[in-house]
């Protein structure tokens, strides 16, 4: 079976999972309604962001969705802290695993932007 070239790219593969997780964390606790949208929201777009940009042909369209990527999970992961230090609904389990998979994201993205910086620079030499 044929892959869109974003499903090879480890950090859409974590990305997913990070969403996957926090979206049974969501559906499962007691959150307001706001906070829990905000959240879906920011951890959905960390992935949507990665195939996107990855579909594009500009090399500064790429960097521009895999930064908005690395936002969205930033911002996810603030909501996150948030509900931790107030203490709803994450368990410390839950939370030390989505901040490995967090941090993880974040370097593998941080990674892919590098690169496309040093193309871009590359490029304008």
């Amino acid at each position: 079976m044929e892959l869109f070239d974003f499903e090879k790219i480890a950090a859409y593969q974590k990305a997913r999972t990070y969403f996957s997780t926090i979206n049974e964390l969501i559906h499962k606790s007691s959150i307001s309604p706001n906070m829990r949208d905000q959240l879906e929201r920011a951890a959905l777009s960390i992935p949507l962001n990665i195939a996107e940009g990855s579909g594009r042909i500009s090399l500064k369209e790429r960097r521009h969705f895999f930064t908005i990527a690395r936002g969205s999970l930033y911002e996810s992961w603030a909501i996150l802290d948030i509900m931790n230090r107030r203490g709803n609904a994450v368990k410390t389990e839950e939370y030390q695993e989505l901040y490995a998979l967090a941090i993880e994201i974040s370097k593998l993205l941080y990674a892919m932007i590098r690169n496309l910086n040093q193309r871009l620079q590359d490029l304008s030499l």
